[in-house]
């Protein structure tokens, strides 16, 4: 699970803007949505971010596809540079590096990690794990007149041959993350670190992806997925009564029950014939059974794309209503009739906002950093009124 995002002097994140699943001490939900970590805290399984066009919500989450990309790719080239982008509409920024860090829990163990990186390459990366309230580090790379160095926990049990391989292949663009691909030997709280970006943090849902192709996947390699998926239909009255994979075509076909003057007739469909929200939204509850059966984060753009708002809050309700499940699912959205839904079904904790400020920089920050919500009648009534900012009226 994530714990905590900062990042700084990235897209429209100029100045240091700080992402939070630690939960407040409202106790709504408090069984399905927060799962308290060994050390105390406790975290959200649910965020929901909403904004204005182009005010940075969906740059939050560019956010942690750089990191999993960055930290995962190893087919670059020394001249490819390191393809972050820092904030441009101030002309100090692109010549100051960009930093990132984020706290993470795999398998009840707390990590951190830090990078410092321009366009060229990576000026500090390191590693953390806390056994206790004190970080005990793993690795720290820093660069010295343009070459790394990289120091490792002398308890990873790494060879001083591997140390150099390490080191060696691990170009000035590239994560340390990247280059352990290269190198064999297990090493403990490090390779379960890069285990969780590869299979947890899962590439970013946008609006244009294929997310039924997802699904025939899904269908093709994992056991319960169907049955899980006719039974969304189902409670979603698409008139869908069978799912049946040509696994030698790699193609779905759907069997639909109609009543007609002859009376119940079935007839089967291929995929071109389902509408686009129907493809989209068997492809987002793939994504929710896959982290239900393997915890991870799955993130969406505009999750509302093709979709009736009700789907989008069965989709949702789908998720929460199973507990104690370490899987987290952030949002952005236009749908504002989610915030009506505040001590329904989400949490006030869960909510998020980015605006779009004067020098052009994004501005990140929650629900409950207002006083009075309580008063309120309709946090979505106020939202419209621009109360909490984040819409048209406040551009």
């Amino acid at each position: 699970m994530i714990e905590e995002i900062k990042v700084r002097n990235f897209l429209s994140f100029k100045g240091e803007s700080v992402f939070s699943f630690r939960a407040s001490r409202d106790n709504f939900a408090e069984q399905s949505q927060v799962v308290e970590m060994p050390n105390g805290v406790r975290l959200l399984r649910m965020a929901v971010v909403y904004g204005y066009n182009a005010s940075g919500k969906s740059n939050l989450l560019s956010v942690i596809d750089f990191l999993r990309s960055f930290v995962l790719d190893n087919d670059i080239d020394i001249d490819d540079g390191t393809k972050v982008v820092p904030f441009l509409l101030d002309k100090d920024c692109p010549s100051e590096p960009s930093e990132f860090n984020i706290i993470f829990w795999v398998e009840q163990k707390r990590y951190a990690y830090h990078l410092l990186i321009d366009s060229v390459e990576v000026k500090q990366e390191s590693l953390s794990f806390y056994e206790t309230n004190r970080p005990t580090t793993i690795f720290d790379r820093t660069s010295v007149d343009g070459s790394t160095v990289i120091k490792f926990n002398s308890s990873l049990g790494i060879s001083k041959a591997q140390r150099d391989l390490l080191c060696g292949n691990c170009i000035r663009n590239m994560s340390v993350f990247a280059s352990r691909k290269k190198v064999n030997g297990n090493f403990g709280c490090f390779d379960k670190a890069r285990e969780w970006f590869k299979d947890s943090l899962l590439s970013v849902i946008k609006p244009n992806t294929q997310m039924f192709n997802y699904a025939v996947r899904q269908i093709e390699d994992k056991d319960g997925i169907k049955d899980y998926l006719l039974n969304f239909a189902k409670e979603a009255d698409f008139n869908i009564s069978d799912i049946i994979l040509k696994k030698q075509e790699r193609e779905i076909v759907f069997s639909h029950n109609v009543r007609n003057e002859r009376g119940f007739e079935t007839y089967r469909l291929d995929d071109a014939s389902q509408s686009t929200g129907t493809k989209r939204i068997l492809g987002l509850e793939s994504a929710i059974f896959d982290i239900m059966a393997n915890p991870g984060i799955v993130s969406v753009d505009e999750i509302e794309t093709s979709l009736h708002p009700l789907l989008v809050e069965k989709l949702l309700f789908d998720f929460l209503k199973i507990e104690g499940v370490q899987s987290q699912l952030i949002i952005t959205t236009h749908n504002d009739g989610l915030l009506d839904l505040n001590d329904k079904l989400l949490r006030k904790d869960s909510f998020w906002f980015t605006e779009k400020l004067e020098d052009g920089s994004t501005d990140l920050y929650q629900l409950i950093d207002f006083k009075g919500l309580n008063r309120i009648s309709s946090i979505r009534d106020a939202y419209r009124l621009g109360v909490f900012g984040a819409t048209l009226n406040n551009r």
